[in-house]
């Protein structure tokens, strides 16, 4: 279970805008930074992942020379499915044991990320909608490693 990070202190811009950053109930829902949950091993992976990603879904998805739209779409689905591949990296001082969570978790979002590919194979080419189904599959597989680990009852 993860331990929720200290609150954030308020700032002259959330004063003005009525938010109250030091409340234990934010702290408990925001949960730990990311920076603080992931070692920088789980960061480099998805420095890497992400670009041989994108070559990967552009390819599926018709090559370069789209609309801009759909290339900002795919280049955003490479890196949320690099941040789910990268959520496997196993944690400091667990060795080279993969981190999978609980099995359901696990295939779940590895579905998103393939998910991802498929769509994008699978519309005409260049299709923004398509892209958007891929940024759809690809969050939903970082979501479920992110939120899964923490809330899956057999982890």
């Amino acid at each position: 279970m993860a331990v929720p990070s200290a609150p954030v202190p308020p700032t002259e811009e959330t004063a003005h805008a009525g938010l109250d950053l030091t409340s234990p109930a934010l702290a408990a829902v925001a949960g730990p930074r990311l920076r603080d949950q992931w070692p920088a091993r789980r960061l480099l992976v998805a420095a890497v992942a992400a670009p041989a990603l994108a070559v990967v879904l552009v390819v599926a998805g018709g090559g370069w020379g789209g609309p801009p739209a759909w290339s900002a779409l795919v280049l955003a689905a490479a890196v949320l499915a690099a941040g789910t591949l990268a959520s496997y990296v196993p944690l400091t001082g667990a060795g080279t044991v993969v981190d999978t969570g609980c099995s359901t978790c696990a295939a779940l979002a590895a579905v998103g990320v393939v998910g991802a590919v498929v769509t994008l194979a699978n519309n005409p080419a260049h299709a923004v909608p398509g892209a958007m189904f891929a940024v759809s599959f690809a969050a939903f597989g970082l979501t479920q490693r992110l939120v899964g680990q923490t809330s899956c009852p057999t982890a």
